[in-house]
């Protein structure tokens, strides 16, 4: 699947992702679950094999696998098992497949995710793309007319400017994909006015400043979450900047907030949440035991829709 300029008109929810894959998913891509031997899992899995846009490679003990499998409709689907049910051996194997090109992404299965993340990072044998794995979480709020994302809540406790720099420019690559033309970004903090004695603050305001002359994305900070995503109230502070309450990226200060804040959207504001970790040669769905059937559907169509090849 490739996507050219002007192509892809921008996606403002998850339905309109469903309708995304049905017009631009040509070919099965290949899925490595590691540690597959989680029913929840495989259903979102199949459910995307059974339409046409996933080949599995389930790595588990192949008698679990085909325990669970029993209750899955898999008539006519295509898939591998690889018979491997210690954790890190199956992590080992899972990274092994993408760095040979052997598949298109991965998915963290019934394992604990530092497991896995330190065979992709492993200096010799990992797929880390970059310096910094971070994770972005995409919601579909009811009340918001786009999608917004935020990022990170799952990965860097207190990323530097450095790294916030990084993130800025994977998660402009993600949204281009989506069709966003100038991806808006927050710098998010408590105010709009630079408080000296608040570090993100500081760092939002330095980030900016670099990002003033580029015409490719807008990059805005610090702002206060209301300024981002409230029209009205951007207008009553008397905010001049380009985001006016319409923001698509939240780049929040540390892991507390950016998990809170996007907490407090699903809980209290019904909001769906999408999630991928960024920064490897492929994107890596990284969900956790505790997340909806939707939250699994959607990550893996986020993962299906921005990962590499045709």
């Amino acid at each position: 699947m490739h996507f050219l300029q002007g192509d892809l008109c921008m996606i403002k929810n998850f339905k309109e992702i469903d309708e995304l894959l049905k017009k631009t998913v040509a070919t099965p891509k290949k899925i490595v679950v590691v540690k597959a031997g989680q029913k929840h899992a495989l259903q979102s899995v199949f459910e995307f094999a059974r339409a046409g846009y996933l080949t599995p490679i389930l790595i588990d003990s192949k008698e679990t696998i085909i325990n669970i499998l029993s209750s899955i409709d898999t008539e006519n689907i295509s898939y591998e098992i690889v018979d491997e049910a210690d954790d890190t051996l199956a992590a080992k194997k899972g990274v092994e497949l993408i760095k040979n090109k052997k598949a298109d992404f991965l998915m963290k299965g019934q394992l604990n995710t530092a497991t896995l993340l330190r065979e992709v990072v492993n200096s010799k044998t990992g797929i880390r793309n970059n310096d910094v794995l971070f994770h972005l979480a995409l919601l579909d709020i009811p009340n918001y007319n786009k999608l917004l994302g935020i990022t990170d809540g799952g990965m860097l406790l207190f990323p530097t400017v450095e790294q916030k720099k990084q993130i800025i420019s994977g998660v402009t690559d993600i949204f281009t994909k989506l069709g966003y033309e100038k991806t808006k970004i927050s710098l998010l903090s408590a105010a709009e006015k630079v408080n000296p004695k608040l570090q993100s603050s500081v760092e939002a305001a330095e980030i900016a400043e670099q990002y003033k002359s580029n015409t490719d994305i807008i990059v805005e900070g610090p702002l206060s979450l209301d300024i981002s995503l409230n029209k009205l109230i951007a207008e009553e502070k008397g905010y001049t900047g380009i985001i006016q309450g319409d923001a698509d990226v939240l780049l929040v200060p540390d892991i507390v907030s950016g998990n809170a804040v996007s907490k407090s959207f699903i809980l209290m504001a019904n909001a769906q949440m999408a999630g991928l970790v960024l920064g490897a040669t492929v994107p890596i769905v990284l969900t956790s035991r505790s997340a909806t059937e939707i939250e699994k559907k959607y990550s893996l169509a986020l993962a299906l829709l921005v990962s590499g090849g045709k």
